[in-house]
């Protein structure tokens, strides 16, 4: 892998598993398409199945690794070259609350929001681009309801209105009938993770937004994600 001194971006995707299932790699398949091939640009895929944002996997779900904020510093920073990064955490956090993981660990919109601006300030400090991506629909999966949605729509928005650069993997997901469940060509069938065709629609997303939207560090004083305005921050 040729890193930043090379003239190459290095983009790190840091997800769970619909990251890990596998869009990072059908994007940079089609990148190779491109001219020249690759468009100078390594993806790098550090999805982990079960993974959260805000907590580590409790004690029979080791495998779910720890948080995302825990190991941001070794998964996104210590890849060689790292110019860019993509947050794509946050479903897991709303689905094994009550489930596999307890109840009480379900958060708030306030507190994802906080934890995906703490990633996003992180990154900017180290120097890197970063993309914030929306949580997919997750109508008629495990644990489902309304107060776990309002969550979703509620950081979604936030994410959105944050002046952090986003990919809205919601938007491209969603059944345009009924958009808090994933549209039907897209549905793996348990109502939450991505087809082949759902992968490929997020590739193709994450390729429409990383020219513009993986950019170099804005000022602190630029950030609405510092100092409260921009993220929305009200209590569920």
């Amino acid at each position: 892998m040729r890193g930043a001194g090379s003239g190459r971006r290095v983009v790190v995707c840091l997800g769970d598993s619909i990251t890990a299932m596998g869009w990072p790699e059908q994007a940079a398949a089609l990148l190779e398409d491109t001219t020249p091939p690759g468009a100078g640009m390594d993806i790098v895929n550090r999805g982990i199945p079960g993974n959260r944002l805000l907590r580590d996997g409790g004690p029979l779900n080791r495998a779910h690794g720890r948080s995302g904020l825990a190991r941001f510093a070794e998964d996104v920073l210590g890849v060689p070259g790292v110019t860019d990064v993509v947050v794509a955490l946050g479903t897991n956090d709303l689905g094994l609350p009550g489930d596999i993981e307890p109840l009480s660990d379900l958060p708030t919109s306030a507190e994802l929001l906080e934890g995906l601006r703490q990633l996003a300030d992180r990154a900017e400090r180290a120097g890197l681009g970063v993309c914030l991506a929306t949580v997919p629909p997750r109508l008629g999966s495990s644990l489902y309801d309304q107060s776990r949605e309002s969550i979703r729509v509620a950081v979604n928005d936030g994410v959105r209105g944050s002046g952090s650069a986003y990919v809205d993997f919601d938007a491209a997901l969603r059944s345009a009938a009924d958009p808090a469940r994933l549209d039907q060509r897209y549905d793996s069938g348990d109502h939450l993770h991505p087809n082949d065709a759902g992968q490929r629609r997020l590739a193709q997303e994450f390729l429409v937004r990383v020219a513009g939207a993986l950019v170099p560090p804005r000022p602190a004083a630029a950030r609405k994600g510092s100092g409260g305005s921009g993220w929305d921050e009200s209590p569920d």
